[in-house]
């Protein structure tokens, strides 16, 4: 290879690798992030001015109802952390395999539910 052919090798590799490097640049990834965080800014103010047109119009009754719905779950829910704490830890392991496991079918059942949507003639309806 003569020099000519050298020279302009080397110079389209620096090319090459300068437009790589300048098409990355976190200046770049800075001002699309901070594009997506005002468009993601703009939607949560929007659902927020929503939510809050919405519950301007329950009534307190329902508001009650629910406040007190709530606190009742929190009751249960340390209910169930304290039997939670009474059992063995032989059936606190059990548990978490058995979660484990669960956790594991769903991925199925959650693939299986977009198939039929996705494709409704492979749907699981009976025949």
């Amino acid at each position: 290879m003569n020099i000519k052919n050298k020279i302009v090798t080397i110079a389209g590799i620096f090319l090459l690798f300068n437009s790589f490097s300048l098409a990355a640049t976190p200046d770049n990834d800075a001002k699309a992030d901070a594009t997506i965080n005002k468009n993601q800014d703009n939607n949560v103010t929007k659902v927020i001015e929503e939510f809050a047109k919405y519950t301007s119009q329950i009534p307190g009754d329902v508001r009650e109802e629910v406040k007190n719905y709530r606190i009742e779950i929190v009751k249960i829910n340390q209910q169930k952390r304290e039997l939670y704490k009474r059992l063995s830890q032989e059936a606190q392991k059990y548990l978490a395999e058995e979660q484990k496991y669960k956790k594991e079918l769903g991925k199925f059942n959650k693939d299986n539910r977009k198939n039929s949507v996705a494709n409704p003639d492979i749907s699981n309806k009976p025949k």
